[in-house]
């Protein structure tokens, strides 16, 4: 939980870095329009989405849940990051201006037998079409920024050289992919051409009874009992009847 925090204070970095980068350059290019479902893949554990970047994290940390977390000894080690990202992100009107509008997706994906990881997709628009960003890049400290080519997708890895964790992240058409674990970047190129989510009926039915919310989140059945055996040792007949007759509940906060 503690790199959600810090991966999505790094992604939003990197949003509005893109996305200054772009206003500054004035840099104008067509580009195709592709929805952020496209780019997860297919073995989401959970989804949560929030259609107004700004707006989404505002009602997340004026909440009397998060304020409740926030209070936790188990959270002590997350208030660095989340803090920073509240600071960030609150009453702040350059960054309501930057990410009014802009739509972020997140999924969770197990990336071990008994171990997750999350999936960052961002829509930034244009801002990823500038040619100079990676130059940009260089003026978050602490990190070292290397390219690499994944089918014909240029990934960009960031290594904290202080934690020697690296977040990959990818710009495909309008959208920003990041994440702790690269192979979830390739699999969310592996499958972007596949309309996995866009074509699910059961899913899509699930997502109209939130279509007008600030802020959803979705809850694979599916994938369910492989992750509770990231916190129990045997497996649950409930949970397990749960994974064959439901596929997916939908939750909202407007």
């Amino acid at each position: 939980m503690k790199k959600f925090f810090k991966g999505l204070l790094i992604i939003i970095l990197i949003a509005i870095i893109g996305i200054g980068s772009f206003f500054a350059y004035i840099y104008f290019k067509n580009i195709n329009n592709r929805d952020p479902y496209t780019l997860i893949p297919d073995d989401a554990i959970f989804v949560v989405e929030t259609s107004n970047l700004n707006d989404g994290w505002n009602a997340i940390s004026q909440s009397k849940m998060w304020n409740h977390l926030k209070q936790n000894p188990y959270f002590a080690a997350l208030n660095e990051s989340a803090t920073s990202l509240d600071s960030l992100m609150k009453y702040n009107k350059t960054m309501d201006m930057l990410l009014s509008d802009r739509q972020l997706v997140v999924s969770a994906h197990m990336i071990s037998a008994t171990d997750y990881n999350f999936l960052f997709v961002v829509d930034v628009q244009k801002a990823g079409q500038a040619s100079f960003l990676m130059g940009a890049l260089n003026i978050l400290s602490d990190y070292s920024i290397s390219k690499r080519d994944y089918k014909s997708i240029e990934i960009i890895d960031m290594l904290d050289t202080k934690t020697k964790e690296t977040l990959s992240f990818a710009f495909i058409d309008n959208l920003m992919v990041g994440s702790y674990t690269s192979a979830l970047v390739e699999k969310a190129i592996d499958q972007k051409d596949s309309n996995y989510w866009l074509n699910n009926k059961k899913f899509q039915l699930a997502k109209k009874e939130t279509k007008s919310s600030l802020f959803n989140f979705y809850i694979n059945y599916k994938i369910i009992p492989d992750y509770l055996k990231c916190y129990m040792d045997e497996s649950s007949d409930l949970v397990n009847a749960l994974s064959q007759t439901m596929a997916y509940t939908s939750l909202k906060c407007d």
